[in-house]
């Protein structure tokens, strides 16, 4: 099974983003601090459902939101 497109709402530090994996390998590649883990933190809980930074699922929550989705 391949992970071929990946929607967040108000995960992290994601408000709404659209990943679409259109290859087989993904590099993720950016600055400090611009969200390259919370995107694998969020492909972990989707199939794991449980993150492997987090305690609980609140903080999963961007800040200020009511809720989250993956």
């Amino acid at each position: 099974m391949f992970l071929e497109r990946l929607s967040l709402r108000h995960f992290r530090n994601y408000g709404v983003q659209e990943v679409a994996f259109t290859a087989p390998k993904a590099i993720l590649v950016g600055d400090n601090a611009q969200g390259k883990s919370n995107l694998l933190e969020s492909i972990q809980v989707l199939a794991a459902l449980r993150s492997f930074r987090a305690g609980r699922d609140r903080d999963l929550v961007q800040e200020g939101a009511a809720d989250g989705r993956n």
